[in-house]
């Protein structure tokens, strides 16, 4: 999976990075801009968006030149790169370019326990979720003994980001979720107890 993430340039104009799911941190989820499938399919659709909404290939990493791009040059681009689009018009271009794909900001401080009764089971379930990646699974009888922990590799999957963007949405589920502290999380995970 590749990601495409915020990033800003020396002088305030936004950028993006493209990178590997595997290389994010969870904490990077603020500025992940959009989510494809592959490296090939990311630097694709950033031609087209940069194409569609004007936007600079020299200042957003497409092209390499040390004078105006050569979308400029045709007439195709706003004149970013050489001053000749105000920096306020195009930062509101660059996001409008991504809104419909953006990935919503983790709405918690941290990480959360997310409580569910387990399928076939007596006990309950838990999930430890810190921005919208899935750190640890917990499943736990009703006399409090744990049977299953599995910590995951927290990186950022689309699947679940929408899994658990679906759960959280809805009002009824708010009452499973409880948030954590770090020190918390890190201890559900090594203890693997709620």
């Amino acid at each position: 999976m590749t990601l495409v993430l915020a990033e800003e340039t020396p002088d305030g104009t936004p950028a993006w990075r493209v990178a590997d799911a595997s290389e994010i941190a969870p904490e990077d989820g603020v500025r992940l801009l959009a989510v494809y499938t592959t490296a090939t399919r990311a630097r694709q659709s950033l031609h087209a968006i940069a194409m569609r909404y004007r936007l600079c290939p020299k200042l957003l990493g497409l092209e390499r030149t040390n004078r105006a791009c050569f979308q400029s040059q045709l007439g195709k681009c706003d004149g970013a790169c050489e001053g000749a689009e105000p920096p306020a018009r195009y930062n509101e271009r660059f996001a409008a370019a991504f809104e419909r794909q953006r990935v919503e900001v983790w709405p918690y401080a941290g990480p959360v326990l997310i409580r569910e009764q387990a399928p076939g089971q007596s006990g309950s379930c838990g999930f430890v979720v810190d921005n919208w990646c899935l750190v640890t699974r917990l499943v736990e009888h009703d006399d409090g003994a744990v049977v299953e922990a599995k910590t995951e590799a927290q990186r950022f999957d689309m699947d679940r980001y929408k899994i658990i963007k679906r759960f959280l949405e809805n009002p009824r589920n708010r009452r499973s979720v409880s948030p954590l502290s770090p020190a918390q999380a890190r201890e559900l995970v090594s203890l693997h107890s709620f």
